[in-house]
């Protein structure tokens, strides 16, 4: 078992590798929330019950508005030495 953990240790020795990493993360995060947000919806349809409107309704809405959030326009911080 002690060979389970080194899979997921990342090299970060070589800095364009890890940038690398990071850059294909990045493109991937948007198909990662609208899949999370279309499996909300089809779950919240499949299993829709009026008498438990909490689980069926509201959970995946938030879990769909939190997963949403980052794609909200925002001003972000500036972190400038002025």
């Amino acid at each position: 078992m002690p060979a389970t953990p080194s899979l997921f240790v990342l090299d970060t020795s070589d800095p364009e590798l890890a940038r690398a990493h990071y850059e294909s993360f990045a493109k991937h995060m948007p198909l990662f929330y609208a899949i999370l947000v279309l499996n909300a919806g089809a779950i919240s349809l499949e299993f829709f019950s009026p008498n438990r409107i909490w689980l069926t309704m509201v959970v995946p809405l938030v879990i769909s508005g939190t997963a949403l959030q980052p794609l909200l326009p925002c001003e972000r911080p500036s972190y400038s030495n002025r």
